[in-house]
């Protein structure tokens, strides 16, 4: 697996004042789920510090097509269709990937007096 196939995805979600302690049991619930679904390398679900009906959930997939797989899963779709009446505004999903830019400067290797290591 190369790092620079590795998708990251942020997903905002807003939730209702009132319903912040439900949303929270279920996204974290799911998050659990996720974790052990083939190609998942990170799921957290963090809360904003100012703003306790701001939840952001933070992924890491080995792939887009293990990403867009979670997407088809039962507990994504139940979550889905539980979660769509505490939401204040539709979540907002974001995704990324790693950007690289080739080096022009060319890197030198020489040994310490040692031999067992290199100094770049």
């Amino acid at each position: 697996m190369s790092a620079l196939a590795v998708l990251h995805v942020v997903v905002d979600i807003y939730v209702q004042s009132d319903k912040a302690e439900r949303v929270k049991k279920l996204l974290y619930d799911l998050a659990s789920q996720a974790k052990r679904e083939e190609g998942c390398m990170r799921y957290r679900l963090c809360e904003d510090l100012a703003d306790k009906t701001h939840l952001i959930c933070i992924e890491q997939w080995e792939t887009e097509l293990a990403y867009e797989d979670h997407l088809k899963t039962e507990h994504i779709k139940k979550c889905g269709e539980e979660l769509k009446d505490d939401l204040a505004s539709p979540a907002e999903v974001r995704r990324y990937k790693i950007v690289q830019i080739e080096s022009t400067v060319k890197k030198e290797t020489t040994t310490n007096s040692s031999g067992f290591c290199n100094i770049l």
